[in-house]
Order: C-alpha cells, then structure tokens, then sequence
C-alpha cells in the first residue's frame, strides 16, 4: 500500500487551434480539451486528500504544423505537484 509519495503533473486545457494564414478556428487534435476551471476542478478532486506543494497556470502559445498548414495552438499549462502524506492507505479512497 502506498504510503507516501509526490505526483507531478502537466495538463493542457483551454485548447484552441486557429490556421495562421486565415485565423480560421480549427477543431483541436487533443483527447481531453476542458475549460481550465473544469480542469482544476477534475483534478481537486482527485486530489482531495493529498497536499498541494505547487498549482499553476500558465497560457502558452505555439505554431505548429497541422494538415500541411501552419496552426497557432493556444493551451492553458496546468502544473499540479502534490504529495501523499497520508499515513495509511493510498490517498485515493476515504
């Protein structure tokens, strides 16, 4: 049984991707895209039980090649450090 431990995460929402040349909204090519509260949300949850050490959201912005165009990606950059110091158990189960 885990008894201790640190997870350390990085999770894109909020993501937008728009063609350069047109500024034409494109669908986005991510599994899971939610709003960034959402997000946070998800996770507080299934954290509920763990510190938090470091949360952080970062917007970040990136040209990539998508379909042989270029593409302007938009994402908010969740970071979540937390650490499991429950003495029994593995933080996950009340």
């Amino acid at each position: 049984m885990l008894k201790g431990g640190v997870h350390s995460l990085i999770v894109n929402s909020n993501v937008e991707e728009r063609c350069v040349e047109t500024n034409q909204r494109m669908e986005a090519s991510i599994e899971v895209n939610l709003p960034t509260k959402n997000m946070e949300d998800l996770l507080k949850k299934a954290y509920k039980h763990w510190s938090v050490l470091t949360q952080t959201v970062k917007p970040l912005s990136f040209t990539i090649i998508r379909e042989q165009k270029e593409v302007r990606l938009t994402t908010n950059a969740i970071t979540l450090v937390v650490k499991n110091e429950t003495p029994q158990g593995d933080g996950w189960h009340e």
